[in-house]
């Protein structure tokens, strides 16, 4: 590859290669080390058109950035500026669009690398894969999975997802595959981490939300990371006046009623405040 930078194949071929071997954490390590790193960088910057090296450059990319270790090693600027760049250079592309999103959902873990993807664009790419591909669900998941990450503890991103309607992308994920739990919890988070934010939550004003995350709480009662966030996302939406008749109506009284006898403290805490927001008011 160092060679022969301006031949597509050999740098397609050889981003490829480094993927198979950067499975496992001694290979991600010798990858590193060697500074073949930098060249899937250089190849994906230098031939951004070709469709080849921008998948494998992401799976490789991807696989590097899987463990904490590895991922601390990488330049974020460079990789976050790769990854944008093949999503919003081939959003046609299946294979681009998974393992690109794969690449973010993993850089996204460290709150550093979250801010370098918000600049350069990763939220809008992210939404504009998955509109694109609203059938395929491994791609689906790590859309998902990247929104989560990308908007944890990130109010900007947040917003930038919300003023997007990226919450109504997620939740439309949610309802093509109900049964895909990893799909489900992500999703569930993404919406969660929307509602932490008072000054987004006029805009979550749907029953799209509150029936993903009623229909997500009933159908994996015996998933905590589910409950918690499902509950807690309801919790918060029904601090909002206009959506307490919508969720009555959605029948979230019954489901938080049932909640109550739930035997973890973080959902019963957390439901507590939207029990007596939803039914003392119906009652009084």
């Amino acid at each position: 590859m160092e060679e022969h930078p301006f031949e597509v194949e050999v740098q397609s071929s050889g981003c490829a290669v480094l993927q198979h071997h950067a499975v496992d954490g001694e290979g991600r390590w010798a990858i590193l080390q060697s500074g073949a790193a930098c060249q899937v960088v250089r190849a994906m910057r230098d031939h951004i058109e070709n469709v080849g090296v921008q998948r494998w450059g992401c799976a490789t990319l991807l696989n590097l950035a899987a463990s904490k270790d590895s991922r601390d090693l990488l330049s974020e600027e460079d990789v976050a500026r790769s990854a944008s760049g093949a999503l919003g250079g081939h959003t046609l592309d299946c294979t681009v669009q998974r393992w690109g999103m794969g690449l973010v959902m993993n850089l996204a873990f460290s709150h550093r690398n979250r801010e370098v993807l918000f600049k350069h664009g990763a939220v809008e790419c992210v939404l504009a894969g998955m509109r694109c591909h609203r059938r395929n669900l491994e791609l689906l998941r790590w859309g998902c999975g990247a929104a989560r990450n990308l908007t944890r503890d990130s109010p900007a991103a947040q917003r930038r997802l919300v003023a997007l309607e990226g919450g109504l992308v997620v939740v439309a994920a949610m309802q093509e595959f109900p049964l895909d739990l990893e799909l489900q919890r992500w999703g569930v988070a993404v919406v969660y981490h929307l509602t932490q934010d008072a000054a987004s939550r006029p805009r979550l004003r749907s029953a799209a939300f509150v029936q993903a995350l009623c229909k997500a709480a009933r159908g994996y009662r015996r998933d905590l990371e589910v409950r918690r966030r499902s509950f807690a996302a309801l919790a918060a939406l029904a601090e909002d006046d206009e959506n307490l008749q919508m969720m009555r109506e959605l029948g979230c009284v019954r489901l938080l009623n049932l909640a109550r006898k739930d035997s973890d403290k973080e959902v019963l805490r957390v439901t507590a405040r939207a029990w007596q927001r939803l039914a003392v008011q119906e009652e009084s």
